[in-house]
């Protein structure tokens, strides 16, 4: 018996309805969002993913996407991935070093179809089921099915970004906003705000004065991007120079300064309680004046006193007899 045409079409409808279009009337809200939901891979942006793709120019079974708007005809840069990202948002792809920008509407992809790539492909398998513009741009194939394991990256990027082919550098998830000068705020890229009142954190300087005498101080930059510099201008310490008669930091005296002048070197060795070590000679730097290390080189007030001398004749009466040695006649 051979089917009739009812029969036909009844079962081709009911085999688009299993395989195709992911917004099956029969299904509840609910149970579209625990069938389709799920987070971003674990980490930061940019995502790994798998792309595949849907929707052609005469395709009846893809109508307006979940997000509602244009149909998902393949004429334009739309995306699954609604219940993740967020309806309307825009989503940066990018493979074999091209990237295409697309626009979040529908849907998807069913649990079952990213079972089945994580199971051929590996990793988590997760799908950006996206227009077949985008697998075109990308691996230059306008059929991209799970079992094709073509793997992307994918990154959020501003909602306002346009759709279609862009350059992988253009976009940016996190942009930094240009920053205003004279906001009465410190944005990134300023170094202070001329609107933000004086003394207060950020405010531009007017003033470098640091207090140390030694700096040249100013103001370099203009506006937002005024800062205090400081130049330091007192001379540096340098090694001392024996010889060029100045007493220097490191030197205990100078050979070129006069003798008898403060600072100068002793010019004798005389008098030293104990040979002078030989970093101390006479006529070095390193000699040490002659109050300190050596011994004066004038001659002594005081006599030396001898061991023994005669006695007086009032110490000779005090002289014991026994203590008297006449001399033995000849």
């Amino acid at each position: 018996m051979r089917p009739s045409r009812l029969m036909l079409q009844l079962a081709l409808t009911l085999t688009l309805a299993a395989c195709g279009s992911e917004q099956d009337p029969a299904q509840t809200a609910s149970s579209r969002e625990s069938y389709y939901k799920h987070g971003t891979p674990p980490g930061s942006a940019p995502y790994p993913y798998y792309l595949t793709s849907y929707g052609a120019p005469g395709d009846a079974s893809f109508g307006t996407p979940a997000c509602g708007g244009k149909k998902v005809d393949g004429t334009w840069y739309y995306s699954t991935g609604a219940y993740t990202f967020g309806c309307n948002s825009k989503l940066k792809l990018e493979a074999n070093g091209k990237c295409v920008v697309v626009e979040v509407v529908d849907n998807g992809p069913a649990a079952w179809v990213e079972a089945k790539a994580a199971a051929s492909c590996g990793g988590l398998g997760y799908i950006i089921d996206a227009s077949p513009l985008a697998s075109k741009a990308l691996f230059g194939s306008s059929s991209a099915g799970w079992s094709d394991c073509f793997s992307i990256m994918v990154t959020p990027v501003p909602s306002s970004t346009p759709t279609g082919p862009t350059s992988c550098g253009s976009t940016n998830p996190n942009p930094t906003p240009t920053p205003t000068c004279g906001n009465g705020k410190l944005d990134a890229g300023e170094k202070c705000d001329s609107a933000i009142p004086d003394g207060q954190w950020g405010s531009c300087p007017t003033d470098c004065d640091d207090g140390n005498s030694c700096t040249d101080d100013f103001i370099a930059g203009a506006n937002c991007q005024a800062a205090c510099g400081h130049t330091y201008t007192c001379t540096q310490p340098t090694t001392p120079v024996c010889g060029n008669g100045k007493l220097e930091t490191g030197e205990k005296c100078d050979s070129g300064i006069p003798s008898g002048q403060p600072g100068a070197c002793p010019t004798a060795a005389r008098g030293w309680l104990s040979s002078p070590p030989a970093s101390s000679s006479p006529g070095s730097c390193a000699a040490g004046s002659a109050s300190r290390r050596c011994r004066s080189a004038r001659p002594s007030r005081k006599r030396p006193r001898p061991a023994w001398r005669p006695a007086t004749p009032a110490t000779a009466s005090l002289a014991p007899a026994a203590s008297v040695h006449p001399r033995a006649p000849a």
